[in-house]
């Protein structure tokens, strides 16, 4: 007790990724890592304290997680942690030893984990591979952090360190502090957002399958998660973006669009349900945009697809619904899914969306004025979700697809994902058609599909007249279908003694 700060409940969000982190030990699930190339002159105890620096500034970074003998679990504030962080030189190894390091280390250091109940739940490690250019792998729970948050976090660091290479030591006063938050949540009427829920959720009564997973009802997952991504063009990235500027959409909108389209092609389905992360920072919460925390919440999105609306239309219908929910966005899922009409024994989705949409990211720094230039940065996350589709909008738009292999094949993600460009091409392309006119198959399907698969000629024996070859199948199969019509069919049999008969009249 000596080394506690402050101990306050957890927010139902994160009372869900602790649930699920300790439901499935050793899966990965709510497990973080930011992958990034730092080039220029690094001075290594300069980055080192600027990282330190930011676990003495914000509490959440040195909280841990309790539950055993509680109630309910409580979060813990540390007034001191030790920050895990490891330095290895590879300037010796060639380029290939590096990269196969590289990788083998980012695979091992997901399946290690953290102890939700020790902090800090971080650790970072670098790995020199030339005199300047370092390979940089930050770990941490999803629990403490969201994506905003990460972005303040970095911004936060590469500050100190500017300061502590002039020679200075950092002076920022206290961001506001993620416990105004929990309190904001407690104090919020849940009646009213009963109310909306409810009606919003009336009448869906079974989750939306993509229907290409496997049934895994009668066994126990394994929890193993792989990532499969794509870019889309630039000229696609920049015509989205006009199209959202144009129209006052957001980019969020077009891309749950596009999953919607998606999912009601795949499940055969007009009205659709999937996941999606809100940002969950009240407007009326003084200084929420700078605190750093877990503020996110993942709600239900529902969606109708008329093949015959047209798509800008109904892209701003959706964009209006999303609005009207933002008043309720802080509604915990669990409250969600007891107001639904779906079993209580099943999730209210098995997709998520999410857009990473923050503040700061590589590319602030790479080209900023700071003596370290960050690129080729990776993200991996995983929820507890058998699919998330995760955007990275710029000016060539990532798209992750992040999926338990116990419901997925390989194979079939890499079609999804290319069913997925194929419909933000065609949204790109003419957003004033109707949906039914978004072509899903990419080109090389449509060419098996269409003129392959219909490549039916057949060389035949010259010369032969058609009767002849009708007279061999009457030989043949003579049961077999032969000519069908509205008012009903013969097989050959019945087509040869008909037409005798018709020759002998």
């Amino acid at each position: 007790m000596k080394n506690v700060s402050d101990i306050y409940p957890l927010t139902p969000t994160q009372t869900g990724m602790l649930f699920h982190t300790l439901q499935a030990p050793g899966s990965g699930v709510y497990f973080e890592q930011y992958v990034c190339t730092l080039s220029g002159s690094l001075d290594l105890a300069c980055f080192r304290q600027a990282w330190e620096t930011a676990l003495e500034r914000h509490a959440v970074l040195r909280t841990a997680f309790v539950w055993e003998g509680l109630d309910e679990p409580l979060q813990v504030v540390r007034q001191k942690v030790e920050l895990p962080f490891e330095y290895v030189d590879w300037c010796d190894l060639s380029e290939v030893e590096q990269h196969e390091r590289l990788e083998e280390y980012i695979k091992t250091d997901r399946t290690r984990g953290f102890d939700p109940a020790k902090a800090p739940l971080l650790r970072l490690a670098l790995f020199q591979t030339l005199p300047d250019v370092h390979q940089f792998v930050w770990s941490f729970h999803h629990v403490q952090l969201d994506g905003w948050s990460t972005g303040l976090l970095l911004e936060d660091v590469f500050d100190n360190y500017e300061t502590l290479q002039r020679g200075e030591h950092p002076k920022k006063s206290p961001p506001r502090a993620f416990k105004e938050y929990v309190g904001w949540l407690k104090q919020q009427d849940i009646s009213q957002a009963e109310s909306f829920w409810k009606k919003e959720l009336a009448g869906f009564t079974t989750p939306t399958a993509l229907r290409v997973e496997r049934d895994v009802s009668a066994k126990k997952t394994t929890g193993i998660y792989q990532q499969k991504q794509t870019k889309l063009s630039a000229s696609v990235s920049a015509t989205l973006q006009q199209l959202s500027q144009q129209h006052r959409l957001t980019l969020n909108t077009i891309f749950q669009g596009a999953w919607a389209i998606l999912l009601s092609r795949y499940s055969s389905e007009s009205d659709v349900l999937f996941g999606t992360t809100v940002s969950g920072r009240p407007a009326d919460l003084p200084g929420v945009e700078t605190m750093v925390g877990m503020f996110i919440n993942t709600l239900p999105t529902r969606i109708q697809v008329h093949p015959d609306e047209e798509i800008l239309p109904w892209l701003k219908k959706n964009q209006s619904r999303q609005l009207a929910l933002r008043e309720f966005e802080y509604t915990p899922l669990v409250e969600i899914q007891a107001w639904s009409d779906i079993p209580k024994d099943r999730a209210l989705f098995d997709t998520i969306v999410v857009f990473e949409n923050y503040p700061v990211d590589g590319s602030t720094f790479q080209n900023g004025n700071h003596s370290l230039h960050i690129d080729s940065v990776r993200y991996f996350e995983q929820s507890n979700y058998p699919l998330s589709f995760l955007v990275e909008p710029g000016k060539q738009s990532q798209l992750y697809i992040i999926y338990n292999t116990d419901y997925f094949d390989d194979e079939v993600i890499g079609r999804l994902l290319g069913h997925l460009e194929t419909i933000l091409s065609g949204i790109a392309a003419n957003a004033r058609k109707p949906i039914k006119k978004i072509e899903v198959l990419t080109p090389v399907e449509r060419q098996k599909v269409v003129h392959t698969w219909n490549d039916t000629h057949v060389d035949l024996p010259q010369p032969q007249q058609a009767q002849q070859f009708i007279e061999q199948l009457v030989t043949k199969n003579p049961d077999a279908v032969a000519v069908v019509d509205n008012a009903g069919q013969f097989s050959y049999g019945e087509l040869d003694r008909k037409a005798n008969q018709l020759a002998n009249y």
